[in-house]
């Protein structure tokens, strides 16, 4: 469905970055899921970069600590590290607020620190005052409303997947090109589903021929 390709040569004219994203804001409370490929070493040129390959909702800051702002993070994958990991990490991250500079942070994550090289399953569910997340079917996090940090979403979001590049300084000469892949995007509004069930309505529309459809018009 979706081909991400980053590149770089090590400055920032000569790098670029990659993003597909839905910029209107009607994803909120339901189910998400996307089948993914991750990817530790690039396409072509030499590794080591630290690139952050991601599947996320958002809604914009409008101002530093906006009390609104919604950010749900399913999945950062950062195969060579970065923001003070050394190797491979995968991050599912939930926000309250932020302040870009000086950088502050209010939000609340888990991560796994091994390599998810290949196909993988991305899954949350947005309910109740809990966000879950599941990567291959299993519950890697839930964050709640408790605790120092109301995380879940005040407001409708949109929907992306992007391939970025956290700094530039890992980089070894000539030019990199990093692949992340997307066979399918699914979202259920307002529904809680298993992330196999989500899987199941996903491969129906593909089975049926289906290659695209949107039936939130007008939430």
């Amino acid at each position: 469905m979706l081909q991400l390709a980053s590149t770089t040569d090590g400055t920032s004219a000569g790098t670029t970055q990659t993003e597909i994203m839905r910029p209107d804001r009607r994803f909120f409370e339901g189910t998400y899921a996307a089948r993914i490929r991750f990817s530790d070493a690039p396409a072509s040129g030499p590794d080591g970069d630290r690139i952050n390959q991601t599947f996320f909702t958002i809604s914009p800051l409008r101002y530093d600590n906006d009390p609104i702002y919604s950010e749900l993070d399913f999945s950062e994958y950062l195969p060579n590290g970065g923001w003070g990991e050394a190797g491979p990490v995968n991050f599912q991250t939930s926000w309250h607020t932020y302040t870009p500079d000086p950088w502050y942070a209010e939000n609340k994550s888990d991560s796994q620190r091994r390599s998810i090289d290949g196909w993988h399953s991305v899954a949350a569910t947005v309910s109740d005052g809990h966000v879950r997340y599941y990567l291959d079917g299993a519950l890697v996090a839930d964050h709640d409303r408790g605790g120092p940090f109301d995380v879940y979403p005040r407001q409708d979001m949109s929907l992306n997947v992007n391939q970025w590049f956290i700094d530039l300084t890992q980089h070894s000469g000539g030019t990199s090109t990093y692949l992340e892949q997307v066979d399918w995007v699914y979202y259920a509004k307002n529904e809680v589903l298993t992330p196999a069930a989500a899987a199941e309505r996903a491969a129906s529309y593909r089975s049926s021929g289906v290659r695209f459809t949107d039936d939130l018009a007008g939430c």
